[in-house]
């Protein structure tokens, strides 16, 4: 079993023609300013914490492929990693970054309502020479700091590890951002 402080990239997951066919599925999509969820308020609007747009991308047979690739990726690196008991996904949250936006260090799974959160997915979208900043950093063991930013790369890791995506200076960097859940909190 692997520490539950390291995180796993890897490369070339989703292929060219996977992200124009995920790109056809996101244009439609309504976008708003990504919000911080708060047990104290709900989930609320924090320019402060997170200046970015998002939208959400639910499962249905136009997309069904998409979420059983997410989902056999997460389940094959936890299965030879963390062996967490996970029962669900989540739906995928899209994440669009420009000129001065970010999102400040956080956890995915602080909040009760987000507790049982177990891993996190983050699948580059972007080509790296489309954007000039906008890095992911993740806080944890491993030697490596930052998320990887070729376009269809992937970062896995628990969703109680700090990260941060870093201002966009200038372009545009989008991300899909899965979540995969238990029936209980890690303890």
């Amino acid at each position: 079993m692997m520490h539950i402080q390291q995180w796993f990239q890897i490369p070339n997951v989703f292929t060219a023609d996977d992200l124009d066919r995920v790109e056809t599925h996101l244009s439609g999509l309504i976008l708003e300013n990504g919000g911080v969820v708060n047990d104290w308020k709900g989930a609320i609007k924090s320019r402060l914490s997170r200046n970015c747009k998002a939208g959400w991308l639910y499962a249905d047979d136009a997309n069904d492929w998409l979420f059983q690739k997410v989902i056999k990726v997460i389940t094959d690196v936890n299965d030879r990693t963390f062996h967490f008991e996970l029962d669900h996904i989540e739906p995928l949250q899209y994440l669009e970054y420009g000129f001065g936006q970010f999102y400040n260090k956080h956890v995915d799974n602080g909040a009760e309502s987000v507790a049982t959160r177990k891993l996190t997915m983050v699948i580059q979208l972007s080509d790296p020479k489309d954007y000039v900043g906008g890095r992911l950093t993740i806080d944890s063991m491993s030697r490596t700091r930052h998320a990887p930013r070729e376009r269809g790369s992937v970062a896995i890791f628990p969703s109680h590890l700090p990260h941060k995506a870093h201002p966009v200076w200038i372009g545009k960097r989008k991300a899909l951002v899965a979540w995969m859940r238990g029936k209980k909190p890690l303890s």
